[in-house]
């Protein structure tokens, strides 16, 4: 699975996730572990998009 892939499934969850979590808000149930779950897939997001950006990828690429 490329990069790019593997981003769009990531972010397929998120939303997903993000709908999971409002009904469970507006129903007024504990979201707790889906909040956790998505808290790690937008690190994992992140991570991904961030690549090598920084001060030193302009040295070193």
């Amino acid at each position: 699975m490329s990069k790019r892939q593997y981003t769009s499934v990531i972010r397929r969850q998120l939303n997903e996730l993000n709908a999971a979590i409002d009904r469970r808000i507006l129903r007024g149930r504990n979201y707790r572990e889906l909040a956790r779950k998505h808290r790690e897939l937008t690190r994992t997001l992140r991570t991904l998009e961030r690549g090598r950006t920084g001060i030193f990828s302009l040295f070193f690429s």
